[in-house]
């Protein structure tokens, strides 16, 4: 899910390689195959073919995860975020490029949603983005039905508490995953129209969340 610490994930499982997580993550990126491998450990990223036909150690994309048909014994887990800070995180993670100057190639398409302020790009982003974790497992926006596909899944972690979550799946799978945090953006207050707007928008993530947060209590 996009703004949930997946390029920490991703790294933290390159790293178990014992590899420079740096350079398999810029060898996944640039192979024709977004595929590489490094002292055994097989690693293949954003290809929905590749990542559906297994053989690998890691896989990771920004994919649904109902257009994936993962072989059935795969270890499957995500990330999720506050929604109000993962939107936020989006909209000061492209307002940085913007200003910076750095070529991403989500600016092409994403760069466009900045306008003039946040509220500009309340306004512009697409509801499958805005509301990205939940259309990650519905793409009907369905909470009941994301539920369901959630449930599937081996385990959730969530951003605010990753450490720990990491810890587990470490303990799970029986790894040594070590923790390491990337790309952090620099704090920022937004007032409260914002936060107010966005809570409402976001309504249908957070009753996502907390469905979630009983049922695995």
């Amino acid at each position: 899910i996009r703004k949930t610490a997946g390029t920490s994930i991703n790294r933290i499982f390159m790293a178990a390689s014992g590899g420079d997580e740096n350079l398999i993550y810029d060898k996944v990126a640039s192979s024709l195959m977004h595929t590489t491998t490094v002292n055994r450990y097989k690693y293949t990223g954003y290809c929905h073919r590749s990542i559906n036909r297994g053989n690998y150690f890691y896989a990771y994309s920004h994919l649904p995860y109902w257009k994936l048909e993962l072989p059935k014994n795969t270890f499957r887990f995500t990330c999720f975020r506050d929604p109000i800070l993962r939107v936020l995180s989006h909209y000061k993670m492209l307002e940085d490029l913007r200003d910076s100057g750095k070529f991403h190639p989500c600016m092409a398409v994403e760069g466009k949603w900045l306008g003039r302020n946040i509220h500009d790009f309340i306004d512009n982003i697409p509801k499958c983005y805005l509301l990205n974790q939940l259309y990650m497992f519905s793409p009907e926006f369905n909470v009941s039905e994301a539920s369901e596909a959630i449930h599937g899944l081996d385990q959730i972690l969530y951003t605010e508490s990753l450490l720990g979550d990491i810890s587990r799946m470490s303990t799970n799978l029986g790894l040594e995953l070590g923790y390491m945090h990337y790309r952090k953006t620099e704090d920022r207050t937004f007032d409260s129209s914002v936060i107010n707007r966005l809570r409402d928008m976001l309504d249908s993530e957070y009753e996502l969340l907390d469905f979630l947060a009983v049922n695995s209590a």
